[in-house]
């Protein structure tokens, strides 16, 4: 097996179990420990920036940041963003507004945080309660009216599902739109981005600024918004309990992150 010279791993779902409040301290450690002897780790998650676990910020050499399923790449050095691709304001205006006749709850992300509609349904505290608070920030009574008052580029769409068909209907629908892609990262939700934002496109772009072939780069993930960035990397390791999309991927299996096995599995990939 190559030398692992980069990791980019997704957070929820695979390095933060599904219901747990952190990452568990052995796979901090361990992603402490690669960063110091110069292995590029990298987050690459659904999330913003402004809410990445603390236990990873607090690593200093974790410089790089891939955030809004590879909208865009932070350099905390840099001070901000050095890759975006970001959906236009009228277009996300409009989304947002296609998106208002199904029923289904819409946040949108932008590079200084989330924003809401002022009204949530009660529907959200079935399978988003522990969210409530995130779904109560920066609230707008015309969420796409605002977006395109502003000009406000749109990093990604987050739509809450309250109905497994009707998610696939919205994706049938959301599908001959031109300039987006649609993904999704728990049966309950869409997320949609510009068409080439991707975390398989942005480990791309950061692995060539750093000059890191594929091959020597480890990619973890548990759902379909990671597909991308899997493929394109060399090694590869995906949790047992990953989404069905994942399943059959040819990769690693990722022990339970909470058991020293993970922390041994990931030591042995590593180093």
């Amino acid at each position: 097996m190559s030398e692992i010279r980069m990791i980019a791993s997704d957070i929820d779902g695979t390095i933060l179990p599904a219901g747990d409040k952190e990452i568990p301290a052995g796979i901090v450690e361990t992603f402490r420990e690669a960063a110091a002897s110069g292995i590029v780790v990298v987050p690459s998650t659904g999330r913003l920036y402004s809410n990445m676990p603390k236990q990873l910020l607090e690593v200093p050499e974790i410089r790089y940041f891939i955030t809004s399923n590879g909208a865009c790449v932070i350099d905390r050095k840099a001070g901000g963003p050095v890759y975006q691709q970001l959906i236009p304001a009228a277009l996300g205006a409009e989304l947002l507004r296609k998106l208002s006749r199904y029923h289904v709850y819409t946040s949108i992300y932008l590079t200084d945080g989330v924003y809401n509609w002022s009204v949530l349904p009660e529907e959200l505290n079935v399978n988003y309660a522990y969210r409530i608070p995130f779904f109560s920030q920066n609230p707008k009574e015309d969420l796409p009216g605002f977006v395109e008052a502003h000009g406000v580029p749109v990093e990604k769409i987050f739509t809450a599902i309250f109905d497994y068909e009707e998610k696939e209907q919205i994706r049938r629908d959301l599908a001959d739109i031109p300039g987006i892609r649609v993904t999704t990262s728990t049966k309950w939700n869409l997320e949609v981005n510009a068409v080439h934002a991707d975390k398989g496109t942005a480990v791309r772009w950061l692995s060539g600024r750093l000059g890191i072939p594929a091959e020597n780069i480890l990619a973890m993930g548990d759902n379909e918004n990671d597909l991308t960035m899997l493929d394109y990397a060399g090694v590869k390791a995906v949790p047992g309990n990953a989404s069905p999309a994942l399943r059959g991927f040819s990769a690693h299996r990722l022990p339970d992150v909470r058991t020293e096995e993970a922390v041994r599995f990931l030591r042995a990939l590593l180093f």
